[in-house]
């Protein structure tokens, strides 16, 4: 099986530079909304579904700098999809980990702009 390519946390002042002036997409999202998915150790990419004209899943990282979107037909979809990819619902009973205390989804959900189309590409998506 291929390594999955690992979307880290960056520096935190070099994230709060890039926030400046960015569309929040989420702001505040509810802890039982987020999905998490364990890609190394100590690394984790986080998940959310976005409601709307389309429904999307949201991909970012630690600090919640979106790095891809998904466009899905509905959140039923959305929700089997990412667990048909490896990822597991951070609120979910079945979730608890020793990981738990020190795993924290993000506090908003920026666009950067900056794509890394890790899911999106197919690659690391089926």
């Amino acid at each position: 099986m291929k390594q999955q390519k690992q979307v880290g946390p960056s520096h935190t002042k070099r994230m709060e530079e890039k926030f400046i002036g960015k569309p929040i997409l989420i702001d505040k999202p509810n802890i039982d909304d987020w999905y998490v998915k364990l890609v190394e150790m100590l690394q984790q990419n986080w998940a959310i579904i976005k409601l709307g004209e389309t429904t999307q899943i949201i991909f970012v990282n630690d600090p919640g700098d979106v790095f891809d979107i998904i466009e899905v037909k509905d959140q039923e979809t959305a929700h089997d999809k990412l667990m048909q990819n490896g990822f597991d619902k951070f609120s979910s009973p079945s979730w608890k980990r020793p990981l738990d205390e020190i795993l924290t989804p993000p506090f908003k959900v920026v666009d950067t702009g900056e794509r890394r189309k890790i899911y999106s590409s197919g690659e690391y998506w089926v």
